[in-house]
């Protein structure tokens, strides 16, 4: 076989291997096989490989239509394909981490964040500090003014149980509950790499109902592209949609 022959069939294979270094590299990180670093540069890797064969597989697939073997358009295509896919999902990262400001923390109160207690234990020594700053709350101010304390009609105990019950249809597992003091905490793993993200609420009684703040906090990484925020919006929802059930 000419190596004219072997070049479609070149930009198939490393098309498909690139999207599959991305997952594989996300998929054991969070099955513990490797580390995240490792688990990062398979994704690197895979990116590389993608911007290398796009390259070559337009540049291949362009010759071989002038030259009339359109048989060869096929595998170029399928390879191009992954070599897109790959390229769009880091792009999309890419325009987050250079939209969104660089904090890995973020809470509904940003004068008076809710305190992480018993989650605080299971972070361990290298995980990012859970001290919330001014410049952070002010980046956050910036970025997500929409996240402020829910107020709610209901008395502390039935925001408390309601949050408990919203926690846990979110899939968080909850590692501390305290009626007493109006805290739950949790810790919500992300689907790729498996990263365990940490999460209090904190419930406190106000004329006419109950205060409801969040905080989430990510253990790895200096920004979080917006992932923290996220999952606070998506409890606030959670929360006020369950009062219409």
């Amino acid at each position: 076989m000419t190596v004219r022959e072997m070049l479609p069939r070149a930009v198939m294979i490393v098309g498909l291997l690139a999207p599959a270094l991305m997952v594989g590299g996300a998929l054991g990180t969070k099955n513990g096989v490797w580390g995240f670093q490792t688990g990062f540069q398979f994704v690197f890797t895979g990116a590389f490989a993608a911007a290398a064969v796009l390259v070559l597989g337009l540049a291949v697939l362009v010759f071989g239509l002038r030259a009339g073997r359109t048989a060869e358009a096929l595998p170029i295509g399928v390879g191009l394909a992954g070599c897109v896919i790959v390229l769009a999902v880091l792009g999309w990262q890419f325009r987050l981490a250079t939209s969104l400001p660089r904090i890995h923390d973020v809470s509904t109160d940003r004068g008076d964040p809710p305190a992480f207690s018993a989650v605080a234990r299971l972070r361990g020594e290298t995980a990012n500090p859970l001290e919330y700053t001014e410049a952070v709350a002010q980046l956050q101010s910036k970025a997500y003014p929409e996240l402020e304390t829910m107020r709610s009609a209901l008395s502390t105990g039935e925001s408390f149980d309601r949050a408990v019950r919203v926690a846990e249809g979110l899939g968080w597992r909850i590692v501390n509950e305290d009626p007493g003091a109006g805290l739950v905490e949790a810790v919500d793993t992300t689907f790729w790499f498996g990263f365990d993200d940490d999460v209090v609420i904190r419930v406190r009684a106000t004329a006419g109902g109950s205060l409801v703040d969040l905080r989430s906090a990510s253990r790895v990484g200096e920004s979080d592209l917006g992932a923290n925020a996220a999952r606070i919006e998506g409890f606030m929802r959670r929360f006020e949609e369950s009062g219409q059930d």
